[in-house]
């Protein structure tokens, strides 16, 4: 069921401008058209602010969240990248001379964190209501989040080994 704003706007005054529904806070039932402040779900009795403040951050995390899989491809291009230099690096550590190690364990600590922080804060959709999170187009690919994560943390592994 999608509404409009203009229809949101209609059934609950002029004071509502959110493009999300008006929800329970404590039972997320939507709150659309009721004509008091009690939730017929779970009986709480609702402030309009508070449902207005939680609307305005719930939209700006879905804002943000909607860039994730931008920031996803791109920590992946970053991981890769700074895994196969610290790869590269290592390798020449071991053969050419020992100076090379080092630097790749420079490599992989300035590529992993970063590596980790862009998968990790895909997690950050699973903060969201189910019903927000439905409303997502393409939302963001935890399980490839959850792999660059842990690719990153194998970065930062493998350089402090490569420092012993």
């Amino acid at each position: 069921m999608a509404l409009e704003v203009s229809h949101l706007e209609r059934l609950l005054g002029d004071e509502w401008r959110e493009a999300l529904p008006p929800i329970c806070l404590d039972c997320g039932y939507d709150l659309t058209g009721l004509p008091s402040n009690r939730c017929p779900e779970c009986g709480n009795v609702f402030v309009r602010a508070d449902v207005v403040r939680q609307a305005r951050q719930l939209r700006n995390q879905l804002r943000q969240l909607r860039t994730s899989n931008d920031l996803l491809r791109f920590g992946w291009y970053l991981g890769l990248g700074a895994g196969g230099g610290l790869a590269i690096l290592a390798v020449l550590g071991f053969v050419v001379h020992p100076e090379f190690r080092t630097m790749g364990s420079i490599f992989g600590l300035f590529g992993g964190v970063p590596t980790t922080g862009l998968g990790l804060q895909v997690l950050r959709v699973l903060r969201l209501p189910v019903w927000a999170r439905e409303r997502m187009e393409g939302g963001p690919d935890v399980y490839r989040g959850v792999a660059l994560a842990m690719l990153g943390l194998g970065m930062l592994v493998a350089s402090v080994l490569l420092l012993w």
